[in-house]
């Protein structure tokens, strides 16, 4: 009996520890906040706003790609037009065929900061794989952009030091854990799967207010 209860002690106490430590993790990534400063970067909504996001993309990134179809125009529609939320996105450049898009939409950013989005759209929305005549094309359809500078930068990498930058800064932030595409709301890391979950945690920081 005496070893019985001993084995059962000593199962508890194994029980009882690995929730605690399960629970340390877990609160320990929730509580996970850092300082996100972001300067010259595409940037739509109030400076002034409770809430303020930051994505880090890679154009070429497949599930950036889904993310940015599906769940920014709906932070758009619920957050940044009401005024809770600022949103910036900070383009990186590191899969292949990745650069002359991310040239591209930077280039238009430094032309008219207010055309980066429309363009961006037009360019996620476009159901091929995107060369640099596709690039000229859409940027001619939203209209109001230098096309021989925008295939200038696209030819001669314009931007790649600037790209590099932002890739090494979003390195730097997220170490081990790097990915694309990667959300930070308020400087915690916020979910790419899903708009209830974003919506849950940009809600949690409205009711704090």
């Amino acid at each position: 009996m005496d070893g019985k209860k001993a084995l059962i002690l000593v199962t508890a106490a194994v029980a009882i520890a690995l929730f605690t430590i399960a629970a340390m993790n877990h609160f320990s990534h929730k509580s996970d906040v850092i300082e996100i400063k972001v300067d010259k970067a595409p940037t739509m909504g109030k400076s002034s706003a409770m809430v303020d996001i930051v994505l880090i993309e890679d154009f070429q990134c497949r599930n950036c790609r889904t993310f940015s179809r599906k769940v920014i125009p709906k932070i758009k529609s619920e957050y940044i037009k009401t005024g809770k939320a600022r949103f910036t996105l900070v383009p990186v450049s590191f899969l292949a065929g990745s650069q002359a898009i991310a040239n591209a939409t930077m280039e238009v950013y430094h032309q008219s900061p207010d055309r980066f989005f429309p363009y961006l759209e037009e360019i996620l929305n476009y159901e091929l794989d995107v060369n640099a005549k596709d690039l000229i094309r859409l940027a001619r359809r939203v209209g109001g952009i230098d096309l021989d500078k925008l295939h200038d930068s696209i030819v001669k990498g314009a931007h790649n030091e600037e790209l590099r930058k932002n890739l090494s800064w979003a390195q730097g932030i997220m170490g081990a854990r790097f990915r694309t595409p990667t959300l930070y709301i308020n400087g915690s890391m916020g979910s790419t799967y899903s708009f209830e979950a974003i919506k849950d945690q940009i809600e949690q920081i409205l009711g704090q207010q």
